[in-house]
């Protein structure tokens, strides 16, 4: 039951009973929201996509995404207050995607403002893929996708562009091998790659920058002089 007391200015007071329950929320931090990949949508973007967040206890308040900085501290880039917008993209108006890897976090904060505590939550950072030019050839390496307990394969693309319909398969490998050297140079060309992560279950896949080299070719040998027509 519930009592409500009221008195006026004069000293009369008068009691109500309501039979009605009153719910207090304790103030409880809340569950950890993890992610479950980041993907490179081109050299200009990154797709963050991360697990809703249960909201058993109705205490929902915002999603908090933030991305690690070179120096160490993380730095909040959105704050999402819609509970079933699990998905974020991160745009670079400059470069840097394809010099760097960029790392993310996700932080649950409840409609108290409390949040938990962020080194409980996985770090997921994004495929850095480098190709340098050599002598009729092209080596390739890139950074490893560690947030996932297992890779199931990385998958090395030669690609048109950004376009993934135009993605020619150079290769599949495991979780262990992050470099490959392409000798297949039949042009004085500029060739573009792509590495595509797949994790251990359906629907984990990592995407990672488009990197650029073209290989450096002998030079051609002389023709021979012709001997005579006839």
């Amino acid at each position: 039951e519930v009592s409500l007391v009221a008195e006026e200015v004069c000293g009369c007071r008068d009691t109500a009973l309501v039979e009605d329950a009153v719910v207090i929320l304790e103030d409880i931090e809340p569950d950890v929201v993890n992610i479950q990949y980041v993907s490179v949508l081109g050299n200009d973007a990154i797709q963050i996509q991360f697990n809703p967040y249960p909201n058993t206890r109705e205490d929902f308040g915002s999603y908090h995404i933030l991305r690690k900085n070179p120096s160490g501290p993380y730095e909040s880039v959105a704050i999402v207050e819609d509970i079933t917008q699990t998905t974020y993209i991160d745009t670079f108006p400059d470069n840097r995607l394809l010099t760097q890897s960029q790392c993310y976090k996700v932080q649950l904060i409840n409609n108290c403002g409390t949040a938990h505590d962020l080194v409980l939550a996985e770090e997921h950072c994004s495929i850095n893929l480098q190709a340098m030019a050599g002598m009729e050839e092209v080596r390739l390496r890139w950074t490893p996708y560690e947030a996932w307990p297992q890779i199931r394969s990385y998958q090395l693309f030669r690609v048109d562009g950004y376009d993934p319909m135009q993605m020619e398969l150079l290769g599949e490998f495991d979780g262990n091998t992050l470099t490959y050297i392409d000798t297949a140079m039949y042009c004085y060309d500029t060739y573009s790659y792509r590495i595509l992560a797949t994790g251990p279950a359906p629907g984990l896949r990592s995407l990672s920058d488009t990197s650029f080299a073209a290989p450096h070719h002998f030079p051609p040998k002389e023709a021979r002089n012709i001997q005579r027509v006839t």
